[in-house]
């Protein structure tokens, strides 16, 4: 057989050839693992009915289907953006007392990791994937002013990943790896800091009525800003979420639709009846899973 040291290098390259096959897998949705949640931006009731019956205990087993849609449009990552820049602002008029000294001795510190971590914002691929450049979200998994808490420190720069077909992805990619495969388009810390101008500029210029508008008014008229400004980011975005309308892959996409089918109630008395009722079915769809 092979030296002990041989072995170690075949078993690290199977390891961490597999890492990213799985990474890849979870990146564009296609993942499969063992107990899994059920994730999606809507979920749809199809149809529900006994398809057997225990004989033994008389429980019974039910067939529940499910109609997954797992894309985000562009609207929501603006509704988003907006709000999460609502919650900064009131957090900073609330005002977290800091220490002058402390906040000096960190400064230097705190300034090399924020250069480290990618902004969030819109980004896409450098190449082209299955024929396109892929768009998406990324966002800070600790934020820039939460890390001043150095129990919140993120050396990694982990950020969150959002697609417009496979909503917000299980793993997260550290800030060098999507700067070495993504350009960002525009960073919502922009976005945020063109609202605020807008809102100011109109809040100068409306009367005291104007400004008892209702949050849904607002939300819209960030949406309608937004798309106005990066019209390219927006249309990059809707034409991603539109052409991923479907149950299988299109144009490059992996699907936002997705059938799921529920086996629920008594189920260890007919697995042997599943296992040969799947055989019948495509490849994608030939798969039992554990969901909860």
């Amino acid at each position: 057989g092979l030296e002990v040291l041989r072995q170690r290098l075949v078993f690290s390259l199977f390891m961490s050839t597999l890492d990213d096959v799985i990474t890849d897998a979870k990146a564009t949705g296609e993942f499969e693992g063992s107990v899994e949640d059920i994730k999606a931006t809507s979920i749809e009731l199809k149809s529900e009915q006994v398809i057997a019956t225990d004989s033994s205990c008389g429980a019974k087993t039910e067939l529940t289907r499910l109609m997954i849609d797992r894309g985000v449009s562009f609207n929501v990552i603006v509704e988003t953006i907006a709000a999460d820049d609502k919650i900064a602002a009131d957090d900073k008029q609330n005002g977290d007392v800091e220490m002058a000294g402390e906040k000096d001795d960190d400064a230097t510190e705190k300034k090399e990791s924020h250069r480290k971590q990618a902004k969030s914002g819109f980004y896409i691929s450098k190449r082209k994937i299955a024929g396109r450049r892929l768009v998406m979200f990324a966002q800070q998994k600790v934020s820039n002013d939460a890390s001043s808490d150095s129990n919140l420190d993120d050396p990694l720069g982990l950020m969150v990943i959002t697609r417009p077909n496979t909503g917000k992805n299980p793993c997260e990619r550290t800030s060098k790896d999507l700067r070495d495969k993504y350009d960002i388009l525009v960073s919502s810390e922009d976005i945020a800091h063109h609202l605020r101008s807008v809102n100011n500029e109109e809040s100068d210029a409306d009367s005291e009525e104007k400004k008892s508008d209702n949050d849904e008014d607002k939300t819209h008229d960030a949406i309608s800003v937004v798309r106005k400004n990066w019209k390219k980011v927006a249309g990059l975005w809707d034409e991603a979420y539109d052409n991923s309308n479907f149950k299988n892959h299109n144009d490059g996409l992996a699907p936002r639709i997705s059938e799921v089918g529920l086996i629920t109630g008594a189920v260890l008395h007919i697995l042997p009846a599943l296992e040969k009722a799947v055989q019948i079915m495509s490849s994608a769809q030939r798969s039992l899973r554990v969901m909860r």
